[in-house]
């Protein structure tokens, strides 16, 4: 008896994987590379200390911000705003970092991928390239919520849609969580997250902007299926140690801004509202017909709401 179900199982699992990989396939003759636009004369592409830069080339630089991505995203997620020409003016250098594991970067083998070690290896680039703003989105919003509280770091902070507790995600995203952790099952899973991610990004994104889709999908694909696990690993172990992470950030010393969409998938409790509200340091805005990319649904809203940070 046990033997049948697990034979059924086993062959359910290789029919979705099937229908996963045609999938997949099916999508391949309209995704076009996504990093062309690295190519522009505005454009400079560098490395350093493990980390794949890619910055814009301002009219003189007054300021520069740092720009970290997302799970399994890339510099390829603040595209538009690197080739924002109207705010090349403003003297802002705005640098989009691959951090290493993402990308395809490759990562020392003895990193762990928790939370508090990118938060380190943020503050070793910081010392290299001194940044006066730091902006996170998803997964690195939560490694800045480190920064924020650790002395090492002294300049501001913009957090966009952290996780303030394992229920600010949605339901598919904590299962995700569980069920890669299942020896062979979640490899199996991560095959078919990977053949599938058009639809998993889709609901992360407003209407306008689901032509840009694929070219998440082509940069998300470059990071290995294993590092994607212990990403996501990662990141709900941090959650589940801290429990409540808007009393963590409020512990900060310096000025963060909390950035949202009104309709991001990602919540924000009212509970942690009210949290954030009492801090002095913490400033909430949310943007109005966004959801999770609010880099993508408004590049052009986001620099000017980072120059006006910058400034103040």
């Amino acid at each position: 008896m046990i033997q049948a179900r697990l034979l059924r199982h086993t062959i359910l699992i290789l029919f979705i994987s099937w229908l996963a990989l045609l999938y997949g396939c099916a999508h391949k003759d309209i995704r076009r590379i996504s990093d062309e636009y690295i190519k522009r004369p505005h454009i400079q592409t560098r490395f350093q200390d493990g980390w794949f830069l890619v910055a814009n080339q301002p009219v003189g630089t007054r300021y520069r911000v740092l720009l970290l991505p997302g799970f399994l995203c890339t510099d390829g997620i603040y595209r538009d705003m690197l080739t924002d020409m109207a705010r090349r003016a403003a003297a802002v250098q705005l640098v989009a970092g691959n951090p290493p594991g993402f990308k395809g970067l490759p990562v020392e083998k003895d990193f762990d991928f928790s939370i508090a070690s990118y938060a380190k290896k943020v503050c070793d680039l910081n010392d290299l390239e001194s940044y006066d703003l730091i902006v996170g989105h998803s997964f690195f919003a939560n490694v800045l919520i480190e920064v924020a509280v650790n002395d090492r770091y002294q300049g501001r902070l913009m957090l966009l849609s952290p996780s303030l507790s394992r229920d600010s995600e949605d339901a598919d995203t904590r299962f995700y969580d569980r069920i890669t952790r299942v020896p062979l099952v979640g490899r199996a899973c991560t095959l078919i997250s990977y053949q599938m991610m058009y639809s998993i990004f889709e609901p992360y994104f407003i209407d306008e902007k689901k032509h840009k889709i694929d070219e998440l999908v082509i940069e998300a694909q470059k990071t290995p299926r294993y590092i994607s696990r212990r990403l996501i690993h990662a990141f709900f172990d941090h959650i589940d140690k801290h429990g409540d992470l808007a009393e963590r950030l409020t512990q900060t010393n310096r000025p963060v801004m909390y950035v949202r969409g009104v309709d991001d998938n990602v919540k924000l409790l009212p509970k942690h509202r009210q949290q954030l509200a009492a801090s002095p340091l913490i400033t909430l805005r949310e943007f109005e017909g966004s959801k999770h990319f609010v880099m993508i649904d408004y590049p052009g809203r986001l620099n000017r709401l980072i120059i006006k940070m910058l400034g103040g």
